[in-house]
């Protein structure tokens, strides 16, 4: 039987789709960028071609292999492949549709050409209505030993064999997860350094996120499994909109091995230029607390911000921007009769009292801190030590629809007006030191 081919549609003028099949044949359904990355699915999701300018990517022996995988971490550390019909969706993608009742999952997984860039957006729901802690990744098999991984512009390392390539952290409260303790394999909680990762070679091949788009990621090349991958950390819970939902978006481009990270990073700067808006009008120096009036001819330093706020009106005069001074990583309280370097630590209880007392004093109620706290482990209102500003610290959340939150917006028009009326100028802005990172077990938060 004769091979039949045929083109389905051509778009945007940048990518070519076509199906290629018959029955009794293999059917192929592939997608190729202006700049050559041409990447090919089978009707099952099996990942057929991977090349870049014509050359192929994919090892000789590779075999069945399916880009899309995922982890149940509460069961393991096995990423078990995502296999399912894949279909052309109006002509424009490629979108592989899946239902793993092993698993209590529905999965789609839909690639199409973005401003020339494989874009690949991946959606996850759970079926059985229980929380569920998962990875999700993505990945290409790629012989990549003598090539080169980039850990930032200037930095790159030759990839060898056995080990693997990251350039990630972990958050800093993640690590004392008491879920994960005895699973470090699973990584949960580390994060890429950057949004743009880079491996090089005869060519190039990036992965990068939408910086629009918040999610704990990280990418790498694991020379054991020959894997160029990126995984995504997801928690399913019935609570979010829309329920038991997850969805993430990455791009997939080459760029010039010769240039590296600087290639990948040329492109992506230049394809979301409104990521990378100036919006400050004004730029200059940054003077912290302290009073300009107390420095001579202080327009020659070219001053343009002024932490504190201590005197607006001088410093419209200079036309320096005055910014009153607010921290969100937590609210710091002492504890009274407390000495820590003599006493044992205080009851959890003692603490709490005095961490309401402070929400009392500085808001006018102690229910604001009942009602914005996080929650530890063991479902109690977190609070912790600290040796700065006060002997504990407590985190909250700061949704403008819970307490806290609606708080400190209602604070702000009162805040502007007290400038103008005891100090004769006019405030400028905030600046924000810090931000809340606990991790909060509080489910209706």
């Amino acid at each position: 039987m004769a091979l039949i081919r045929w083109k389905l549609a051509v778009f945007s003028a940048l990518v070519g789709v076509a199906v290629v099949g018959a029955p009794g044949y293999p059917q192929g359904l592939s997608l190729k960028t202006e700049a050559q990355l041409g990447l090919e699915l089978s009707e099952n999701g099996v990942l057929r071609k991977l090349e870049v300018g014509g050359v192929s990517l994919l090892p000789a022996d590779m075999g069945d292999f399916y880009p899309v995988s995922i982890c149940d971490v509460t069961k393991g550390t096995e990423f078990i492949p995502v296999k399912g019909k894949t279909t052309f969706d109006g002509g424009q993608a490629v979108v592989q549709r899946t239902v793993l009742p092993g698993m209590a999952l529905d999965t789609v997984a839909r690639y199409d050409v973005f401003k020339g860039l494989v874009r690949v957006t991946l959606t996850v729901q759970d079926t059985s209505g229980a929380d569920r802690g998962l990875l999700v990744r993505f990945a290409l098999p790629i012989q990549a030993e003598g090539w080169q991984w980039w850990d930032d512009l200037e930095t790159s390392r030759k990839i060898g064999q056995g080990q693997v390539y990251e350039n990630s952290k972990g958050i800093r409260e993640f690590a004392a997860l008491p879920e994960w303790a005895d699973k470090p394999a699973l990584k949960m909680g580390r994060h890429a350094i950057n949004f743009c990762n880079v491996i090089t070679g005869p060519v190039g091949l990036c992965y990068a996120v939408p910086l629009d788009q918040p999610r704990i990621f990280r990418t790498g090349y694991d020379a054991n499994q020959k894997l160029f991958y990126i995984v995504y950390d997801v928690a399913l819970a019935k609570e979010t909109v829309p329920p038991s939902t997850a969805d993430f978006t990455f791009y997939l481009y080459p760029c010039d091995p010769a240039w590296g990270m600087r290639s990948a990073l040329d492109q992506y700067y230049r394809l979301f230029p409104g990521f990378f808006t100036k919006y400050v009008k004004k730029e200059g120096m940054w003077m912290a607390f302290s009073r300009l009036s107390d420095i001579d001819n202080a327009n020659e330093f070219r001053f343009a911000f002024q932490e504190g706020a201590p005197e607006p009106a001088y410093d419209d005069k200079l036309g320096v921007y005055s910014l009153t001074y607010f921290t969100h990583a937590g609210m710091f309280a002492r504890i009274p009769g407390y000495n820590p370097e003599t006493d044992p630590e205080p009851s959890y209880d003692r603490q709490l009292a005095a961490m309401r007392e402070t929400f009392r004093k500085r808001t006018g109620s102690a229910e604001i801190f009942d009602a914005s706290a996080l929650y530890d482990a063991q479902g109690k209102m977190s609070i912790k030590r600290t040796a700065v500003y006060g002997h504990i610290i407590a985190q909250y959340n700061l949704d403008p629809a819970l307490a806290y939150g609606r708080h400190m917006l209602e604070k702000i028009p009162k805040v502007f007006q007290s400038y103008r009326d005891k100090k004769g100028g006019e405030l400028d802005g905030f600046y924000y030191d810090g931000i809340t990172t606990g991790i909060n077990y509080r489910r209706e938060h």
